[in-house]
């Protein structure tokens, strides 16, 4: 991945770009997002307990990992605008 976001390079990956605008929204709404690449920061994952299980147990199947206020919200997937909002108390 040659960025942060994934949305970079000729083929860009629809999913990776939803997910880019929904970041982007949770920004605008006032909060703090945080994203970090494993081929950049890898020992940012292996440092963090309840990735470093989620690894061990599913390998790369469990990235994603998304942290909701210090807590695992969702793993092996990318949750929704809704499901973000909802989990934060946004309106959409």
């Amino acid at each position: 991945m040659c960025c942060s976001s994934g949305v970079c390079g000729p083929g860009i990956d629809p999913m990776l770009l939803r997910v880019s605008a929904d970041l982007s929204w949770l920004g605008k709404q006032g909060l703090t997002v945080e994203r970090v690449n494993l081929g950049q920061e890898p020992m940012r994952f292996v440092e963090t307990p309840e990735v470093r299980e989620l690894l061990d147990r599913d390998g790369e199947d469990a990235l994603p990992v998304v942290f909701i206020r210090g807590e695992v919200f969702a793993a092996g997937r990318y949750p929704n605008r809704m499901e973000l909002a909802g989990a934060l108390g946004l309106s959409l």
